[in-house]
């Protein structure tokens, strides 16, 4: 159930962070991609703790986001210079 709650509050920030906070957005967003966040396992990994520390363990990063436009669309662009990670929306 704890589980359940965390990944339902993830969901949640990334849609605030998604009107307000562009690069936060996309680097969460990546980041739950690349570290979901289990609904088996023991205590620990089922309540978040691991999650949780692996985020606040993990190196910094440098994200930016740009607006560039192609022909007559506005594109907004982000770029997570320690992955390299290029994400395009319109």
């Amino acid at each position: 159930m704890r589980a359940a709650c965390l990944r339902r509050a993830a969901k949640t920030l990334l849609v605030y962070l998604q009107e307000t906070n562009p690069t936060v957005y996309h680097w969460l967003f990546v980041y739950l991609k690349q570290y979901p966040i289990p609904t088996t396992g023991t205590w620990d990994e089922v309540s978040g703790e691991v999650f949780l520390r692996r985020m606040l363990q993990s190196p910094l990063e440098t994200a930016k986001f740009n607006l560039v436009r192609i022909g007559k669309v506005l594109v907004s662009v982000w770029l997570c210079t320690e992955q390299h990670d290029f994400i395009c929306e319109v």
